[in-house]
């Protein structure tokens, strides 16, 4: 008998796995385009300090990539 009207309606079984998996890590996925988005405000905010301020740069870079 060939796929019809009566045939099950359970999806395979890596959808629901791959499913479930998106739905863990979805906070993480979210974290990290958070974090990637604040990281480059912060080089285009400093950006904006210009050549001769470097050392404030290189302190910032410092403090926004431990943390």
């Amino acid at each position: 008998m060939g796929r019809g009207m009566f045939a099950p309606a359970i999806p395979p079984a890596w959808r629901v796995e791959a499913a479930a998996t998106a739905r863990l890590a979805s906070p993480m996925i979210l974290t990290n385009l958070s974090q990637a988005a604040i990281h480059t405000t912060d080089v285009v905010l400093l950006g904006w300090l210009g050549r001769g301020r470097w050392r404030r740069v290189r302190w910032a870079a410092i403090s926004t990539s431990r943390f």
